[in-house]
């Protein structure tokens, strides 16, 4: 199964990096799972509080995922803007 997390500038990080703490645990016991990052163009994207991620695709480059993670897109104060 692989599944796709996405990512985009501003996104809160724990709305993210706990799914994939979860599902690299099932992959790791499992061996059944692929955990993939994308962003709508694949370049990296700064998130909510300053932590910056490189996507492993694009929308375009994106193999088929399920499930699908799409983090809530909340408000937030960069790291350093405040």
């Amino acid at each position: 199964m692989r599944v796709g997390l996405l990512v985009f500038d501003d996104v809160e990080e724990m709305d993210f990096v706990g799914h994939l703490e979860v599902f690299g645990v099932a992959s790791t016991l499992t061996k059944q799972v692929e955990v993939t990052t994308l962003s709508k163009n694949g370049e990296p994207i700064r998130c909510g509080h300053g932590l910056r991620v490189q996507p492993d695709h694009s929308f375009s480059t994106c193999p088929p995922n399920r499930p699908f993670n799409c983090p809530r897109r909340q408000r937030s104060t960069r790291a350093g803007d405040a």
